[in-house]
């Protein structure tokens, strides 16, 4: 059994697997809070290529390949849209930078991708964390939060559907703790200030 899994996991393991990220969409809030500038997250995270999201192990744990995002908006772009739908569900409307422009006086939120990651050998897991900046009309921080989430799998087949869904659960739990965030008295109270 064992020589058979060490054997399936090389296989895969070699080269880029490239992996389109997806998220869950929630539902939108009837409750109407008010209109968010959503400027595009930056992604910091300490990588060599930023469309790299991951590693690719053999049977005995050796990095044999990467896995990168298929996503044309990169990691950055995902991860705005996916905090956006969050947004919405926790009844604000948000206004990405690129498909519209803020007006004067509208409170702007900043994100920085600084974990994306994921990683296997008998398990698959994936890691987001977002640092999530409110800041008023003046540019001053009205509210910072980070948001995470985290998902492992056990690694049947190492197939891309196992990778795509202990992507997406991982990205599921970091938007379910942001719609916790921005439906709460302090966000609320930052974004009035």
């Amino acid at each position: 059994m064992l020589a058979t899994t060490t054997i399936s996991l090389s296989q895969c393991a070699l080269g880029t697997t490239k992996i389109k990220a997806v998220h869950t969409p929630l539902q939108g809030s009837a409750q109407q809070r008010g209109t968010i500038y959503v400027k595009q997250f930056t992604d910091s995270r300490k990588v060599d290529s930023k469309v790299t999201i991951g590693n690719k192990r053999n049977g005995f744990g050796m990095v044999l390949g990467t896995l990168a995002i298929r996503n044309s908006e990169g990691v950055s772009g995902f991860m705005t849209e996916a905090v956006a739908d969050a947004l919405r569900a926790s009844g604000y409307q948000p206004i990405i930078e690129g498909q519209g422009t803020a007006s004067a006086g509208m409170p702007v939120l900043e994100g920085d991708v600084y974990e994306f990651w994921m990683d296997l050998f008998t398990t698959t897991w994936h890691n987001v964390g977002v640092e999530l900046t409110l800041r008023k009309p003046s540019g001053a921080v009205a509210w910072q939060r980070k948001v995470n989430g985290t998902e492992t799998n056990v690694l049947w087949l190492g197939l891309n559907e196992e990778f795509t869904k202990v992507m997406r659960q991982s990205i599921d739990e970091a938007k379910q703790e942001a719609v916790k965030e921005f439906s709460s008295e302090a966000f609320s109270a930052a974004y009035r200030r």
